[in-house]
């Protein structure tokens, strides 16, 4: 919601807790790896949407993630809502 502290994406010095926002779609899986590696003790929260899990290198990040047992989470906006419209109505 629009002038939320949470307003469609987390951001960087309006949302209280997040250190750094990732960008673009497509990019949170990446940074998230990347931090988890150069924190191997710390465990790495991300928050990421629907929207962004259909993007092909979030697949191919989260896949690494497992691979290397990497200490990620996730929460997971699944609100069904994307710029394109409702991920249920063409994800079958």
């Amino acid at each position: 919601k629009g002038g939320s502290k949470l307003p469609g994406h987390p951001e960087l010095g309006l949302t209280p807790g997040v250190q750094f926002s990732s960008g673009r779609l497509g990019h949170m899986w990446g940074t998230l790896n990347g931090v988890a590696m150069a924190n191997p003790t710390k465990i790495i929260l991300m928050l990421g949407s629907d929207g962004s899990q259909m993007e092909g290198n979030n697949a191919e990040a989260a896949r690494l993630a497992v691979a290397q047992g990497l200490k990620v989470k996730l929460v997971l906006d699944d609100n069904d809502i994307t710029i394109t419209g409702h991920p249920s109505s063409y994800l079958k």
